[in-house]
């Protein structure tokens, strides 16, 4: 008995794990696709994948970061603003006025100053490494592997029933 009541809760759990993660790409995919919007938010946050070196090693290749737009922003923040052909992370090393000067950590010198209408957002959080996970779940193989997975799990309560009578 105990057991079956375990085996639905591990059920629903995952289900409404899997609907909120579904729901989540969902808009995510809507909004890049229907409005062209590269950065959108779910409740004030947003995120995005470190793809380059600059700012080991506060950060590093493959770190999930997360954003979140702030009125105004301070020396030592880390924010991600709208470069010339795609995002760019760097930490704020000095204001000017309504400008920024932002620099890479790895980097040897500072950026021109940006305008404050273009930073989207400040790190308010880091994942380290999850974005390499996210990489491959966007290759093929990696889209089978998930598929695979799911169906396992979703069959999994129906292997620990066979188990447990062929143990009897």
């Amino acid at each position: 008995m105990l057991l079956k009541v375990t085996q639905k809760i591990i059920r629903i759990f995952i289900i409404a794990i899997l609907s909120i993660l579904l729901l989540a790409n969902s808009y995510v995919i809507i909004s890049r696709v229907a409005f062209n919007n590269d950065l959108p938010e779910i409740f004030g946050y947003t995120q995005v994948i470190v793809i380059s070196g600059s700012m080991i090693p506060t950060l590093e290749i493959g770190d999930i970061l997360i954003l979140h737009e702030q009125e105004d922003y301070a020396v030592n923040d880390i924010v991600t603003y709208s470069g010339e052909t795609k995002l760019v992370t760097h930490r704020i090393v000095a204001v000017e006025g309504n400008k920024y000067v932002t620099k890479g950590d790895f980097n040897n010198t500072s950026d021109d100053p940006i305008p404050s209408s273009i930073v989207r957002g400040k790190v308010v959080g880091r994942i380290h490494g999850l974005g390499e996970i996210v990489f491959f779940l966007r290759t093929p193989f990696g889209i089978l592997t998930t598929i695979f997975s799911l169906y396992l799990l979703l069959k999994l309560p129906n292997a620990i029933k066979w188990l447990i009578r062929v143990r009897k």
